[in-house]
């Protein structure tokens, strides 16, 4: 029965929008594509390598290459990694299950990158 549970879990997933993609066993979102569908603002830091999310009970960061990522109810562990794949944030399927508890909360979603900003000495 866990067999035929699994299968139709995966069969859920594969016409979720966004789409899951599987990597080294491991099932993850496009974190833009899960956050446009919920209609949240995100914010890609590429010197960091964190992600901000806004939702309506404040934020959620996710920094690349950690099991961790930051709510407004403290930190969580991820089942797997975030990732960085092909120009995109990559969350774990265990983010997910965060996110679907979250409302959509702004009209519009967006998506905006930081700026390197240097200093002159002198």
């Amino acid at each position: 029965e866990m067999e035929i549970a699994a299968v139709h879990a995966i069969a859920e997933l594969a016409q979720a929008e966004p789409a899951p993609v599987t990597i080294h066993g491991a099932t993850y979102f496009s974190i833009d594509a899960l956050s446009h569908e919920k209609g949240l603002a995100v914010q890609w830091d590429p010197i960091l390598k964190n992600v901000t999310v806004t939702t309506r009970d404040g934020f959620v960061k996710f920094h690349v290459d950690s099991e961790f990522f930051l709510s407004p109810k403290g930190f969580a562990k991820l089942s797997d990694k975030v990732i960085y794949l092909r120009g995109e944030v990559m969350i774990p399927w265990s983010a997910n299950q965060y996110f679907e508890n979250i409302p959509a909360s702004l009209s519009s979603a967006s998506c905006h990158r930081i700026k390197k900003i240097g200093s002159r000495a002198g």
